[in-house]
């Protein structure tokens, strides 16, 4: 009876591994990657926690993360991004250029309920601050004064 229940859950979970389908509406924790290739660096792969995510326009704005605000890099440069201001659900492609830039475009995109598909590039953006556990993004815009977006983001 035990080897029918492995068998059972290895059959799923190769199956599994075998869907390409995503929709960014579903937190980005339970979705598939997808693309097949892997990206050639894999430095920034991983689960990362927005700490603030500020811009310098419009007077000035500080949006402080909560425990559900997150950016998921993953090996097939897939880029998932859930963040509470506005309520923002995102799905890109990134570039990672070491050593100090990433950009993306997004393929799906989500703000305050409104959704688009139009392919936007964000970036690209200088990777200020960047070890194990902690990764500061830098993007400027220019204009007097000149304008940047920073996002601290945390394993």
């Amino acid at each position: 009876m035990q080897k029918v229940i492995l068998l059972a859950l290895i059959v799923t979970g190769l199956s599994a591994c075998k869907t390409n389908n995503v929709d960014p509406r579903i937190d980005a924790t339970n979705s598939s990657d997808t693309s097949t290739s892997l990206v050639a660096n894999t430095a920034l792969v991983g689960f990362w926690y927005i700490v603030t995510d500020t811009i310098s326009s419009n007077g000035g704005q500080m949006y402080q993360g909560v425990h559900t605000d997150h950016f998921i890099f993953t090996r097939y440069g897939n880029l998932y991004i859930h963040n509470g201001l506005n309520q923002q659900v995102d799905t890109a492609i990134y570039i990672f250029s070491p050593p100090d830039q990433v950009q993306w475009t997004y393929t799906y995109y989500s703000e305050n309920g409104i959704e688009s598909k139009a392919h936007l590039t964000a970036g690209p953006y200088q990777i200020t601050g960047w070890n194990t556990n902690v990764l500061s993004l830098t993007k400027k815009f220019g204009g007097a004064p000149p304008m940047y977006e920073q996002i601290r983001l945390i394993k």
